[in-house]
This record gives C-alpha cells, sequence and structure tokens, in this order.
C-alpha cells in the first residue's frame, strides 16, 4: 500500500505540503501519488467542500493543490473561488486522465488550474521547484519559483528563454541555459507530425533530423552513420503497437540510444508498458513544449567541446 502521509528525510530538506483533491483508488492516482509520497507530505481530502471546512479551521497554505477526477465534473467546482480567494498564493494543477481527452475542446477545463496529464506528472514533479531533486541540487532547503502563481505554461517558457545559468534552474529547467550540441532524431508515420516534432527541437536548441523506416534522414544534421544521436522522440499517431515496433527496430540501429514516446492521450497502462520496453519517458500528444524540454535535460547528458 503506498504511504500517502510519508516524509523525506534528507538532511535539512523540509518536505513541502500538498493537498490532493479527488479519489486515490484509481492506477493513474496511485502511480502519482507513489511519486511524491516519499518527498512531501500529502493531505487527502475528498472534495472541495471538505477542503472549505479545512480552509476554515485555519489550515496554513499548501504548496500545491492537486485536483483528480476519474472523469470530468466529477469534483464540484462550487468552491474553487472561495479556497482560490483564502489562498491566492497556492498554485492549483489539474491531474487529466484519458477521460479528459476533449476538455479543452468541447468541455470547460478547470479554472486556475495547470493541466498535467497522468502519464507526465513524475518528469512534472521532479521540474517544480518544491521537488527534493531541486534542492539537493542546489544545497539549498527552498528555491523560490520566479513565477506568479498562476503564470501560464508559455509565460514560462518565453521568460526561461532568456533567463541563463542558475537563473534557468531556478525557473524549473525549461530551457537549456546553453545550446547544446546533441542530435535529437524523430521518428513517426507522419511526415507533418515530424515536422511539427522536429520544428519543436529546433525552437529547445537541438539539432533535429528525421528518422524513417528506409533509414532516410532529413533536417539539420549529418547522416545517422556519422552521427549517434542523443535522443530518439518516437511520435506515433495510432496504436501502440506501432510505437513499440519502431523502438525495438531503432535499438537495433542505435542502441543504448534513450527514447521518448509521444502517444495520443496515453493511459496509464501504456505508460507502464512503453517503460517497461526500454523508454525513459512517455508524454501526451498533443504535447506541451516545457514538458519536451524537462524530458530531453532529464535523459540527455550535455556535450562537452575541447
Amino acid at each position: 500500500m503506498i504511504p500517502l502521509n510519508s516524509y523525506f528525510d534528507h538532511n535539512d530538506f523540509h518536505p513541502p505540503e500538498l493537498i490532493w483533491v479527488g479519489s486515490t483508488a484509481a492506477s493513474e492516482a496511485q502511480t502519482a501519488l507513489s511519486h511524491i509520497s516519499n518527498s512531501a507530505r500529502v493531505r487527502c481530502c475528498p472534495d472541495l467542500a471538505t477542503l472549505w471546512l479545512w480552509v476554515g479551521r485555519q489550515l496554513p497554505p499548501p504548496a500545491a493543490i492537486l485536483l483528480f477526477e476519474n472523469y470530468p465534473g466529477e469534483l464540484n467546482r462550487a468552491d474553487q473561488g472561495i479556497i482560490a480567494a483564502a489562498w491566492p498564493l497556492v498554485p492549483w494543477c489539474h491531474l487529466t486522465t484519458a477521460w479528459h481527452e476533449g476538455e479543452n475542446r468541447s468541455g470547460i477545463p478547470w479554472p486556475l488550474a495547470q493541466r498535467i496529464p497522468c502519464a507526465e506528472f513524475p518528469l512534472w514533479w521532479r521540474q517544480r521547484s518544491f521537488s527534493p531533486e531541486k534542492h539537493q541540487l542546489n544545497g539549498a532547503t527552498r528555491l523560490p519559483h520566479p513565477f506568479p502563481t498562476q503564470s501560464l505554461a508559455e509565460q514560462i517558457l518565453l521568460t526561461a528563454e532568456f533567463t541563463s545559468g542558475e537563473q534557468s534552474a531556478a525557473s524549473g529547467g525549461l530551457l537549456p541555459s546553453h545550446r547544446p550540441l546533441e542530435v535529437i532524431e524523430v521518428w513517426g508515420r507522419a511526415a507533418s507530425l515530424r515536422d511539427s516534432v522536429c520544428q519543436a527541437i529546433s525552437t529547445l536548441g537541438y539539432q533535429a533530423r528525421q528518422f524513417t523506416s528506409d533509414h532516410q534522414t532529413h533536417g539539420n544534421a549529418t547522416p545517422p552513420m556519422m552521427t549517434t544521436p542523443a535522443a530518439v522522440v518516437l511520435c506515433g499517431a495510432g496504436a501502440l503497437d506501432s510505437i513499440l515496433s519502431a523502438w525495438v527496430n531503432y535499438q537495433q540501429t542505435y542502441p543504448g540510444v534513450p527514447g521518448i514516446a509521444l502517444v495520443d492521450f496515453p493511459r496509464d497502462y501504456e505508460r507502464r508498458q512503453l517503460l517497461l520496453a526500454g523508454l525513459a519517458a512517455v508524454l501526451a500528444q498533443p504535447f506541451a513544449l516545457p514538458m519536451l524540454a524537462g524530458a530531453l535535460r532529464t535523459i540527455i547528458k550535455p556535450v562537452t567541446t575541447m
């Protein structure tokens, strides 16, 4: 059983307190909780009405509020406004499942809340300024977050583009603080999808090239037999089997190269299957540029020049 209220014991690091609102029984919820239970204090609350009672009892503001729904509308949003008014500096995060696929198009997304696909939550947690990895890297007990609580991901990304050195690390590591030399290869059946992913990778400062089943490459790097890529991004529009098959074939061409899978609204069992196959990260598609940047920074070792 996952310990929901455990502490992270590491020197002078003070674990943050998070509030989880919603069910904890689903596999997606269990996966997310397993990544934070050893590095944060987690208070589990069934709904926002109960959380409002906690606010009335002078509960100290948490580091973040995590919203989880098995399906859209499971949680009543009526009390969100008064809770946000009582805790104006507390960020809200909505962990989305497969049932939230069309919410941006035809539904009503949660106001004030950053949407995080459950498949990407482990990576998102590592990037947060209150996660233990950030504290260990900087040897501090607390890293200030330089952005307003409700900043959009696009605003944070644009700010990070003009940030370098230690400031880039404090901003969450969205973009590399240097212009790296690494080559990132992109596989996908649809040329338009490969082009869009290559453009995103180039925006992040990496060299991008396309890899197809006939070993033809396109992009701003040398042919594959001359340059081993630092990572591969597999973008599959369709069945999971196509990504797994491409990954097996790619490992035969470039053994040991880490891979990232971009999957159409990945389910929890799909994420587990891809990770068991050896992929380093699984991101939802359409993907968020900050999450792709964080995944690349996590799996790629910086190239050093003489």
